[in-house]
């Protein structure tokens, strides 16, 4: 039994009006929640789309720095005095990238320093990569 509001001291607003059979949400109240869900999904998405493009670039990044080592190794590996480690500018090709190194001779001694950069694509444009190694004629 709920109590009577005339025998009460409380003021009428104390106590729950009947509501007079009109139930639901106006349209300006749906109108704002679907206004606010689409700014919150729009901030989502975009999130997630630069995310997703942060992650491939940072791929990207490492694949051409593992082909670089690649070609860094195949150097080492190959005649000190080879056409591959004579002084000057090289293109280089691998794993579809591509890129440049540079020979130098060193003095005083037998080193030579080799610079290499490694082209890779990253949020739509071209970036690079460069690495860089000396190596000796008394290690071949």
């Amino acid at each position: 039994m709920s109590p009577d509001p005339t025998s009460c001291m409380l003021p009428p607003s104390c106590f729950p009006r009947k509501r007079s059979g009109k139930e639901g949400l106006t349209l300006i109240e749906v109108m704002i929640a679907t206004f606010v869900f689409a700014i919150v999904m729009g901030a989502t998405i975009g999130c997630m789309l630069l995310a997703q493009s942060m992650g491939q670039a940072a791929r990207n990044r490492l694949e051409a720095l593992h082909e670089g080592r690649g070609v860094l190794e195949d150097l080492m590996t190959g005649s000190y005095n080879g056409t591959g480690m004579a002084a000057g500018s090289h293109s280089v090709s691998s794993g579809g990238f591509s890129g440049s190194y540079t020979v130098t001779e060193l003095d005083p001694g037998p080193i030579k320093q080799v610079q290499l950069t490694m082209n890779y694509p990253a949020f739509g444009r071209t970036a690079q990569v460069s690495l860089e190694m000396r190596i000796s004629d008394a290690l071949h």
